[in-house]
Protein backbone atom coordinates (compact mmCIF):
# COMPACT_ATOMS: atom_id res chain seq x y z
CA UNK A 1 0.00 0.00 0.00
CA UNK A 2 2.88 2.48 0.80
CA UNK A 3 4.14 1.54 -2.59
CA UNK A 4 1.18 1.81 -4.32
CA UNK A 5 0.85 5.59 -2.83
CA UNK A 6 4.53 6.90 -3.76
CA UNK A 7 3.47 5.64 -7.43
CA UNK A 8 0.29 7.92 -7.10
CA UNK A 9 2.12 11.07 -5.33
CA UNK A 10 5.27 10.55 -8.49
CA UNK A 11 2.13 10.26 -11.25
CA UNK A 12 0.28 13.42 -9.76
CA UNK A 13 3.39 15.13 -9.65
CA UNK A 14 4.55 14.52 -13.15
CA UNK A 15 1.28 15.48 -14.19
CA UNK A 16 1.57 18.73 -12.06
CA UNK A 17 4.56 19.33 -13.73
CA UNK A 18 3.31 19.18 -17.60
CA UNK A 19 0.59 21.37 -16.77
CA UNK A 20 2.58 24.28 -15.82
CA UNK A 21 4.88 23.46 -18.89
CA UNK A 22 1.96 24.00 -21.30
CA UNK A 23 0.65 27.28 -19.76
CA UNK A 24 4.51 28.51 -19.33
CA UNK A 25 4.59 28.00 -23.18
CA UNK A 26 1.19 29.30 -23.89
CA UNK A 27 0.73 33.05 -26.06
CA UNK A 28 -0.88 35.31 -22.97
CA UNK A 29 2.00 35.62 -20.97
CA UNK A 30 4.40 36.19 -23.58
CA UNK A 31 6.75 32.84 -23.00
CA UNK A 32 6.59 32.15 -26.79
CA UNK A 33 8.81 34.50 -28.52
CA UNK A 34 6.35 37.40 -30.76
CA UNK A 35 6.29 36.54 -34.34
CA UNK A 36 7.43 40.21 -36.48
CA UNK A 37 6.33 40.03 -39.90
CA UNK A 38 8.79 41.73 -42.39
CA UNK A 39 8.84 45.20 -43.03
CA UNK A 40 7.61 45.17 -46.73
CA UNK A 41 9.65 47.82 -48.93
CA UNK A 42 8.85 50.76 -50.74
CA UNK A 43 7.59 50.45 -54.16
CA UNK A 44 10.62 52.05 -56.16
CA UNK A 45 10.84 53.62 -59.76
CA UNK A 46 13.88 55.24 -61.79
CA UNK A 47 14.45 58.59 -62.27
CA UNK A 48 15.95 60.43 -65.81
CA UNK A 49 16.90 63.69 -65.01
CA UNK A 50 18.75 65.81 -67.74
CA UNK A 51 20.19 69.13 -67.46
CA UNK A 52 23.22 71.42 -67.93
CA UNK A 53 24.51 71.67 -64.53
CA UNK A 54 27.57 73.94 -64.49
CA UNK A 55 30.51 75.01 -61.62
CA UNK A 56 30.82 71.97 -60.46
CA UNK A 57 34.34 71.65 -60.61
CA UNK A 58 34.40 74.49 -58.42
CA UNK A 59 33.66 72.33 -55.13
CA UNK A 60 36.07 71.38 -52.36
CA UNK A 61 35.29 70.51 -48.65
CA UNK A 62 32.88 68.49 -46.85
CA UNK A 63 29.84 69.10 -48.41
CA UNK A 64 29.11 68.47 -51.88
CA UNK A 65 25.93 69.18 -54.88
CA UNK A 66 23.96 66.12 -55.55
CA UNK A 67 20.67 64.82 -57.19
CA UNK A 68 18.61 64.01 -54.42
CA UNK A 69 15.02 62.41 -53.39
CA UNK A 70 13.42 64.09 -50.70
CA UNK A 71 9.74 62.86 -48.97
CA UNK A 72 7.79 65.51 -48.02
CA UNK A 73 9.07 67.57 -45.23
CA UNK A 74 11.52 65.56 -44.84
CA UNK A 75 15.17 67.59 -45.01
CA UNK A 76 17.12 64.01 -45.13
CA UNK A 77 17.57 62.86 -48.92
CA UNK A 78 15.92 59.44 -49.61
CA UNK A 79 18.26 58.41 -52.70
CA UNK A 80 21.30 60.23 -53.50
CA UNK A 81 23.69 60.60 -56.66
CA UNK A 82 27.04 62.85 -55.68
CA UNK A 83 27.54 65.45 -58.80
CA UNK A 84 30.91 65.76 -60.00
CA UNK A 85 33.52 66.31 -62.82
CA UNK A 86 31.54 68.01 -65.24
CA UNK A 87 33.23 69.37 -68.64
CA UNK A 88 30.77 72.49 -68.13
CA UNK A 89 30.38 72.35 -72.09
CA UNK A 90 27.06 73.49 -72.35
CA UNK A 91 25.43 69.96 -73.48
CA UNK A 92 23.30 68.20 -71.14
CA UNK A 93 23.72 65.45 -68.98
CA UNK A 94 21.52 62.78 -68.31
CA UNK A 95 21.84 61.20 -64.82
CA UNK A 96 19.46 57.85 -63.54
CA UNK A 97 18.90 57.34 -59.88
CA UNK A 98 17.39 53.99 -59.81
CA UNK A 99 15.45 52.50 -56.39
CA UNK A 100 13.52 55.88 -56.35
CA UNK A 101 10.44 55.37 -53.56
CA UNK A 102 7.38 56.44 -54.67
CA UNK A 103 6.55 57.72 -51.37
CA UNK A 104 9.39 61.43 -52.35
CA UNK A 105 7.79 64.36 -53.71
CA UNK A 106 10.74 66.34 -55.29
CA UNK A 107 14.54 65.74 -56.82
CA UNK A 108 16.45 68.74 -56.12
CA UNK A 109 19.89 69.51 -57.02
CA UNK A 110 20.79 70.25 -53.63
CA UNK A 111 23.88 71.03 -51.27
CA UNK A 112 23.97 67.71 -48.90
CA UNK A 113 26.19 67.05 -45.39
CA UNK A 114 28.25 64.14 -45.20
CA UNK A 115 24.98 62.82 -43.44
CA UNK A 116 22.88 63.55 -46.83
CA UNK A 117 21.04 66.73 -44.96
CA UNK A 118 19.63 69.58 -46.93
CA UNK A 119 21.93 72.65 -46.75
CA UNK A 120 20.40 74.52 -49.28
CA UNK A 121 18.30 73.53 -52.41
CA UNK A 122 20.05 74.89 -55.46
CA UNK A 123 16.96 73.64 -57.97
CA UNK A 124 14.09 71.65 -57.28
CA UNK A 125 11.74 69.99 -59.43
CA UNK A 126 8.02 68.18 -57.94
CA UNK A 127 7.44 64.17 -58.87
CA UNK A 128 4.12 63.12 -60.17
CA UNK A 129 2.22 62.01 -57.62
CA UNK A 130 0.68 59.08 -59.35
CA UNK A 131 4.25 57.14 -59.92
CA UNK A 132 3.79 53.56 -60.19
CA UNK A 133 6.22 50.89 -58.70
CA UNK A 134 8.53 50.56 -61.70
CA UNK A 135 7.56 53.47 -63.95
CA UNK A 136 10.38 55.50 -65.40
CA UNK A 137 10.35 59.21 -64.81
CA UNK A 138 12.32 61.98 -67.00
CA UNK A 139 12.79 65.34 -65.86
CA UNK A 140 14.00 68.10 -67.82
CA UNK A 141 16.29 70.69 -65.54
CA UNK A 142 17.36 72.89 -68.07
CA UNK A 143 20.34 74.94 -66.92
CA UNK A 144 21.23 75.06 -63.49
CA UNK A 145 24.06 76.94 -62.02
CA UNK A 146 25.78 75.53 -59.24
CA UNK A 147 29.00 76.53 -58.83
CA UNK A 148 30.61 76.97 -54.94
CA UNK A 149 30.81 80.72 -55.43
CA UNK A 150 27.52 80.93 -57.18
CA UNK A 151 25.83 78.90 -54.07
CA UNK A 152 27.99 81.57 -51.40
CA UNK A 153 26.89 84.45 -53.47
CA UNK A 154 23.13 83.36 -53.39
CA UNK A 155 22.53 81.54 -49.84
CA UNK A 156 24.98 83.75 -48.13
CA UNK A 157 25.14 87.25 -49.90
CA UNK A 158 21.71 87.49 -51.44
CA UNK A 159 19.43 85.14 -49.30
CA UNK A 160 20.97 85.99 -45.64
CA UNK A 161 20.23 89.75 -45.57
CA UNK A 162 24.27 90.69 -46.48
CA UNK A 163 23.17 92.78 -49.27
CA UNK A 164 20.51 94.79 -47.21
CA UNK A 165 23.71 96.65 -46.09
CA UNK A 166 25.57 96.24 -48.73
CA UNK A 167 24.16 97.52 -51.87
CA UNK A 168 22.65 100.58 -52.98
CA UNK A 169 24.43 103.70 -53.72
CA UNK A 170 26.47 103.53 -50.22
CA UNK A 171 26.95 100.00 -49.32
CA UNK A 172 28.04 99.86 -45.62
CA UNK A 173 31.58 100.24 -46.02
CA UNK A 174 31.86 100.99 -49.24
CA UNK A 175 31.36 97.00 -50.02
CA UNK A 176 28.66 96.39 -52.33
CA UNK A 177 27.08 92.80 -52.34
CA UNK A 178 24.76 92.81 -55.05
CA UNK A 179 25.00 89.79 -57.08
CA UNK A 180 26.55 90.98 -60.14
CA UNK A 181 29.50 92.72 -58.55
CA UNK A 182 30.35 91.06 -55.52
CA UNK A 183 32.62 88.49 -56.50
CA UNK A 184 34.74 91.65 -58.27
CA UNK A 185 34.07 93.39 -54.94
CA UNK A 186 35.80 91.14 -52.51
CA UNK A 187 38.50 88.87 -54.23
CA UNK A 188 41.88 90.78 -54.10
CA UNK A 189 40.43 94.05 -53.08
CA UNK A 190 41.69 95.46 -49.60
CA UNK A 191 39.09 95.69 -46.86
CA UNK A 192 38.22 99.49 -46.18
CA UNK A 193 38.07 98.65 -42.18
CA UNK A 194 41.80 96.75 -42.38
CA UNK A 195 43.67 98.00 -45.93
CA UNK A 196 46.00 95.64 -44.83
CA UNK A 197 43.93 92.96 -45.28
CA UNK A 198 42.45 91.56 -48.35
CA UNK A 199 38.39 91.03 -48.23
CA UNK A 200 39.14 87.51 -49.45
CA UNK A 201 42.77 86.67 -50.20
CA UNK A 202 42.91 83.52 -52.39
CA UNK A 203 44.30 80.29 -50.79
CA UNK A 204 44.30 81.66 -47.23
CA UNK A 205 40.85 81.67 -45.60
CA UNK A 206 42.55 82.78 -42.16
CA UNK A 207 43.76 86.18 -43.31
CA UNK A 208 40.77 87.04 -45.32
CA UNK A 209 38.80 89.71 -43.76
CA UNK A 210 35.50 88.18 -45.00
CA UNK A 211 36.03 84.85 -43.03
CA UNK A 212 37.28 86.66 -39.71
CA UNK A 213 34.33 89.09 -39.85
CA UNK A 214 32.01 86.12 -39.62
CA UNK A 215 34.04 84.22 -37.32
CA UNK A 216 35.08 86.58 -35.14
CA UNK A 217 33.21 89.51 -33.11
CA UNK A 218 35.98 91.06 -32.18
CA UNK A 219 37.59 92.05 -35.97
CA UNK A 220 36.32 95.83 -35.35
CA UNK A 221 33.49 96.28 -37.09
CA UNK A 222 29.96 97.79 -35.10
CA UNK A 223 28.28 95.18 -36.57
CA UNK A 224 28.27 91.94 -35.22
CA UNK A 225 28.72 89.28 -38.30
CA UNK A 226 28.73 86.25 -36.62
CA UNK A 227 24.74 86.69 -35.86
CA UNK A 228 23.85 85.99 -39.84
CA UNK A 229 25.18 82.47 -39.23
CA UNK A 230 23.21 81.13 -36.32
CA UNK A 231 21.12 78.35 -37.78
CA UNK A 232 22.40 75.08 -38.91
CA UNK A 233 22.35 75.91 -43.04
CA UNK A 234 23.86 79.09 -42.28
CA UNK A 235 26.55 77.40 -40.01
CA UNK A 236 27.61 75.07 -42.35
CA UNK A 237 28.23 78.35 -45.43
CA UNK A 238 31.38 79.51 -42.77
CA UNK A 239 32.75 76.35 -43.14
CA UNK A 240 31.69 76.46 -47.05
CA UNK A 241 33.84 79.75 -47.08
CA UNK A 242 36.25 78.73 -45.70
CA UNK A 243 36.81 75.86 -48.33
CA UNK A 244 35.93 78.20 -51.25
CA UNK A 245 39.00 80.74 -50.06
CA UNK A 246 41.38 78.35 -49.31
CA UNK A 247 40.92 76.17 -52.93
CA UNK A 248 41.93 79.70 -54.04
CA UNK A 249 38.05 81.72 -54.53
CA UNK A 250 37.41 80.41 -57.69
Amino acid sequence: MTHLNAHIRRATTVLSLLISLSLACSCDDGAVEEYHKPTQESDTYTLRFCANIKGLNSWSGQYSVALACFAPESEYAETVKTLHDTDDDGDRDTILLTGVGTGTSTVEVALLSPLRKRIATIASFELPADIAEGDTIAIDGGDIEASMFASINRFVFQDNNCSRCHSGSSPASGLSLSANVAYANIVNVPSVKSPSTLRVKPGDADSSYLYRIITDENVGSHYAHTGLFTDAPQQAFIDIIKSWINAGAK
